[in-house]
């Protein structure tokens, strides 16, 4: 057994692999020597069964001591025909087991796995592995092994790893859910990035977090709005200052979604000002869970030549071209028969792109699609 010293330090490295990944190799380190294991593997495992009663094995590993040529024998040739993994899935090993429990030893040493992988690239003999539902179908995978000199795992080594392995599940599951917000995240910035439109996420002091490259251009010209200090947002005439400060004031935007709003802001250049339009940040933007709100800021510049409508509106909402063309044609107030006319499609079909419009935009009514385009996605929704 370790000592409890020993057993807060894997309880400290197992919870820190929910958002560090080395961790789990020292989480494998350490309970390896506990167990007097000489070799580990850690990961989670989406198993499946085909129709035709075939196990399907979809491991990540995320710790591991076995060699570079062992795991690449494995993936290549065993990982969907792992006997120890059919036998685990089969038996519903949740609780710690070793494999005398589930897999006799004379029945193991027949098998080609042993044969052709375990014993000649791993000296894995003796098998203590289990396997616990985290979300979904994904599951904690773990196994430690030993080598045919030594002997099977205990009552006491089953019992330490029936300890360790509910926090293991529970720092996976958190890891999954961080590594599925950061996907989404990533997948809303990239979308931000590639949109013509200027776009900043800011905070609740009024801070600029992030700027696409059309926001970034707009501030260098510093024709309308700029940079100040602490990187707050400014009007580049004096006169403006009041109506853009009323709108990314701190105390209001500390009021967190109710603090969403639009103004305009003039431009020195006497070009058409400014279109500001303030909305609560989306949940896909949060790269972390915070108390203190964040917000989207859209600015739109009616005198950007910038990509077509259409362009645009593929971007910002993942439409068709199809799509695209007739939710343009809704703005400009054509009905769907006209715009069935004009395109030379059939009225069933534009409907059927109409409902698919307000799926995707999440407009309920058509005079909700017009306004989306020509409003401004807060004032079509206000």
């Amino acid at each position: 057994m370790i000592s409890l010293e020993e057993y807060n330090a894997l309880l400290n490295a197992v919870y820190d692999g929910a958002t560090n990944d080395e961790s789990w190799q020292e989480v494998g380190r350490r309970l390896s020597t506990a167990l007097r294991a000489h070799s580990f593997i850690l990961g989670t495992s989406l198993v499946d069964e085909t129709p035709s009663g075939d196990v399907v094995n979809k491991l990540e590993i995320i710790g591991c001591n076995w060699s570079e040529t062992a795991l690449d024998h494995y993936f290549k040739h065993w990982i969907d025909r792992d006997p120890w993994v059919e036998r685990f899935y089969k038996y519903g090993a949740t609780t710690p087991q070793n494999s005398d429990k589930i897999f006799p030893p004379e029945e193991l040493i027949m098998t080609s796995c042993y044969n052709d992988f375990a014993k000649p690239y791993t000296g894995v003999h003796w098998f203590a592995g289990a396997r616990t539902p985290i979300q979904g179908c994904y599951n904690v995978a773990f196994s430690f092994h030993r080598e045919s000199s030594d002997v099977q795992f205990g009552d006491q080594d089953l019992a330490l790893f029936g300890l360790l392995l509910p926090h293991c599940a529970r720092s996976m599951r958190l890891r999954r859910e961080l590594h599925e917000q950061n996907r989404l995240a990533s997948t809303a910035f990239d979308l931000l990035a590639r949109l013509a439109i200027a776009a900043c996420v800011i905070d609740h002091e009024g801070r600029l977090l992030f700027a696409n490259l059309r926001a970034e251009q707009l501030f260098q010209t510093g024709d309308g709005l700029v940079l100040g200090r602490g990187g707050r947002l400014g009007a580049a005439l004096f006169e403006e200052q009041t109506r853009l400060q009323q709108l990314l004031s701190p105390n209001q935007l500390r009021a967190g979604p109710s603090a969403s709003g639009a103004t305009t802001v003039a431009r020195p250049s006497g070009k058409p000002p400014f279109q500001l339009h303030l909305l609560p940040e989306p949940r896909e933007l949060r790269l972390s869970e915070t108390d203190k709100p964040r917000f989207l800021l859209l600015i739109g510049d009616p005198a950007d030549p910038a990509r077509p409508l259409t362009e645009n509106l593929i971007a910002a909402y993942g439409l068709t071209g199809r799509e695209a063309t007739i939710l343009a044609q809704i703005a400009e107030g054509q009905s769907l028969p006209e715009i069935a006319e004009r395109l030379g499609i059939g009225h069933g079909t534009v409907r059927t792109h109409a409902k698919s419009l307000l799926s995707k935009t999440g407009c309920n009514k058509q005079i909700e699609l017009a306004n989306l385009v020509n409003l401004g996605p807060l004032l079509a929704s206000s």
